[in-house]
């Protein structure tokens, strides 16, 4: 290569470091450096601190599965099932007996309720007169007809049928009919008087003798021959 000048560089890498050479105008001048990368040593270890000495873990295999436990299953008590409670039938007061008249049946609906009412236990008048109790006694008090209920003793006074009427707060009468059930006897008690209450409790007695022994019907009986109620009896001789 000629020329009065010449520039050259020139770059070496080597196994440890680099080398970096440059060559300026005249060659036979030539300043050369130079630098080198030298990777430090590693510290020494400290001579006064022991190695650890490496330990192997061992690491024990798991169990191999066993049959699975048997499992029994708990006892449990099956109860049957309770009954459901019984639904007491309401029975309206409102509730028109069947075979009623249409007209009687309207005269009947317009009627005030109370809380003692109940319902009709035989027809409805044409006003809406009905009975809602029938009961008998030996004895007639306070509370109505009381003692025995049945099986009358001649010798005794006297049998007494009360019965609660409900109508329209106007005066009625009603009729009480006693009928021995052979037919051979009827005795009749004509206008028992209806006070103009809402509800009213009456009464009439059968007076007995020897030859009254045998099975009777009472009635009660409204102006327009409806059968308000009725019940039986028995009459004997001691």
């Amino acid at each position: 290569m000629g020329g009065d000048r010449h520039r050259r560089t020139c770059l070496h890498y080597g196994l440890f470091g680099l080398v970096f050479v440059c060559a300026c105008d005249d060659p036979g001048r030539a300043r050369v450096a130079q630098a080198r990368l030298v990777p430090s040593p590693a510290p020494a270890p400290d001579k006064d601190t022991p190695t650890p000495p490496h330990t192997e873990r061992s690491v024990a295999d798991p169990p191999a599965p066993g049959p699975s436990p048997k499992v029994t299953p708990p006892v449990v008590d099956v109860l049957p099932e309770p009954e459901p409670p019984a639904t007491a039938t309401r029975i309206d007061p409102r509730d028109v007996p069947a075979g009623t008249p249409p007209d009687n049946a309207r005269a009947f609906r317009k009627l005030p309720v109370s809380v003692h009412d109940g319902p009709p236990i035989g027809g409805i008048g044409k006003t809406g007169i009905h009975i809602d109790r029938v009961w008998l006694g030996s004895k007639y008090g306070r509370r109505g007809c009381e003692g025995q209920a049945d099986n009358f003793a001649t010798d005794s006074a006297q049998v007494n049928v009360c019965f609660r009427v409900v109508h329209n707060r106007e005066p009625e009468q009603v009729t009480v009919l006693w009928e021995k059930e052979s037919g051979e006897m009827v005795k009749r008690r004509r206008g028992v008087q209806i006070p103009a209450q809402h509800a009213y409790r009456s009464r009439a007695y059968l007076a007995l003798r020897h030859e009254y022994a045998g099975r009777w019907r009472v009635r009660i009986i409204s102006d327009d021959n409806v059968e308000l109620a009725s019940t039986s009896f028995t009459v004997v001789n001691d």
